[in-house]
């Protein structure tokens, strides 16, 4: 409810592992809701825009939202991994 104003039953859907050289790894846990209650509402966590499928901007997003958001969309679980690399002053997924 903090982030986002709303209270949802979340449904595990996937999980991610980030690789990052000289730092510690990430572990993330996605899930999914299929049902709210509430307001959405923005917070300094969170700026909520709702697109449509086809629409979606993965050019404004992380490398790796464009592998996982379909399978989440499509109710698909799923686990990955990315390793990323330093170039210059910046962390890149390696390909």
């Amino acid at each position: 409810r903090e982030e986002a104003g709303i209270t949802a039953p979340l449904q595990h859907a996937g999980t991610l592992l980030f690789v990052v050289p000289g730092s510690k790894w990430a572990h993330i846990d996605i899930f999914r809701a299929e049902e709210y209650s509430g307001t959405i509402a923005e917070s300094d966590e969170i700026c909520p825009e709702w697109f449509n499928k086809g629409k979606i901007p993965f050019d404004n997003m992380w490398d790796t939202d464009r592998y996982w958001l379909p399978l989440l969309l499509a109710k698909r679980p799923f686990s990955g991994r990315a390793d990323y690399e330093k170039k210059g002053e910046d962390f890149i997924l390696k390909k």
